[in-house]
């Protein structure tokens, strides 16, 4: 039962793009084109991201973080996002981050 709910929920076709996924959609993309303005846009103040370093908090940080990943990968870095679960309070990315080191 609760599988199907959660399956109707994250039908494009009958929630969008909503106020609260748009700009999560369209940060990771001008991550891509490198666009570090519209990347952070997408993210409040108080941001948290939870990666494999734990958590980075607060929008600069994270925008830190981002540059440091870009530098690191020699430009490379790339998201690709495959769903986003989002609510008024919270936001899931489910993603894959592609970046090369050392080329």
């Amino acid at each position: 039962m609760l599988l199907s709910r959660f399956d109707r929920v994250l039908k494009q076709d009958e929630f969008g793009d909503s106020p609260q996924r748009r700009p999560r959609r369209q940060g990771p993309s001008s991550l891509n084109r490198r666009d570090l303005d519209g990347f952070i846009s997408a993210f409040a103040d108080d941001a948290v991201l939870y990666g494999a370093d734990g958590q980075i908090k607060g929008k600069e940080a994270n925008l830190s973080v981002i540059r440091r990943l870009i530098g690191l990968s020699e430009n490379s870095l790339e998201i690709d996002v495959h769903d986003i679960l989002a609510n008024d309070v919270h936001t899931v990315v489910l993603q894959t981050t592609k970046a090369q080191y050392g080329r």
